[in-house]
């Protein structure tokens, strides 16, 4: 049996924080020199040195922002970016194994995803139906509203390639170093900290916000370290994401995507509907995940001795 090999950072924190770090800057200077692409190339017809191009006001990168193909786009970048980190730290920085961050096609792995898809349907229509009960709203039908077949194809795959890279990002490589070194508790609570960071720069995101998304990824956590496996986690995300933002149309971490229904929850009180960020910074999500928690740590918590 081969013998595992030592990681080419042995300090824990360190090794974590450049890959952190790498992630950060990477995934930001990427959409900032995607985004001057863009601009200079749409700008092009009017010089012929692209030095004299002006620098874009707030409102044209308001504008570019505004646009589905280049969000769409950005997205995506930002995405694969995710992955070939992740990737690169495994097996290049921890020198390990990609099946240790807990994503395997062996076994039941399909059944696991389906039951993690499931429990992303159900509660994100409990979220959802519950605002839209007690404030009065109502799902309205729009068919995708003449968006883009490409586009909203485009959105669809990218929610649930989104919802792979940060499970397998956070739950997956994050989660089995702190693991490998700290009790299940605290890598939950650690991993849930980082998810919730991860989502800083959101529109809108408030207090409540980054509440739910901590409880979120106590949630997500709690059931990586049930199952032993992503499945479940990355097929309840997956669900959850595509469900709240594509089919019941409601605004999904700050951002709205093409949907088969649509509502409008943004003139509620922000307790209730959860403003600009979307349901997911509504107290009703506090209160469904923190029952979600307390079940699962039941199931986590360990047996109580035997009487002699």
């Amino acid at each position: 049996m081969t013998e595992p090999l030592t990681p080419r950072i042995q300090a824990l924190w360190v090794r974590l924080g450049a890959t952190l770090l790498t992630y950060i800057l990477a995934t930001n200077f990427a959409v900032v020199l995607f985004m001057s692409f863009v601009f200079v190339s749409r700008n092009l017809n009017r010089t012929a040195n692209p030095a004299d191009i002006p620098k874009p006001t707030e409102e044209e990168v308001m504008a570019l922002n505004a646009e589905p193909g280049f969000v769409l786009a950005r997205f995506v970048i930002t995405v694969m970016i995710s992955l070939c980190i992740t990737f690169l730290a495994t097996t290049l920085l921890d020198r390990r194994p990609l099946r240790d961050l807990g994503f395997s096609f062996r076994g039941a792995w399909s059944s696991t995803l389906g039951w993690g898809a499931f429990l992303g349907v159900i509660l994100s229509s409990l979220l959802v139906l519950t605002v839209c009960a007690l404030g009065g709203r109502h799902l309205n039908y729009v068919g995708f509203a003449e968006a883009n077949p490409a586009l909203v194809v485009g959105f669809f795959l990218f929610l649930i390639l989104i919802s792979f890279a940060e499970e397998w990002f956070v739950r997956g490589y994050i989660y089995a170093n702190l693991r490998a070194e700290a009790s299940a508790a605290r890598t939950i609570l650690m991993t849930s900290l980082l998810f919730s960071a991860i989502h800083i720069n959101n529109p809108g995101l408030g207090a409540l916000g980054w509440i739910n998304l901590y409880l979120a990824g106590i949630v997500l956590g709690q059931l990586r370290e049930l199952t032993g496996g992503l499945q479940v986690s990355f097929g309840l995300h997956a669900a959850w994401n595509i469900m709240l933002g594509m089919v019941m149309g409601a605004t999904l971490s700050g951002f709205e995507f093409p949907s088969l229904f649509r509502v409008s929850l943004y003139d509620l009180e922000s307790p209730l509907g959860g403003g600009e960020f979307g349901p997911e910074a509504s107290a009703i999500m506090t209160f469904l995940f923190l029952g979600v928690i307390i079940v699962l740590a039941r199931r986590l918590a360990p047996p109580a001795p035997e009487e002699i």
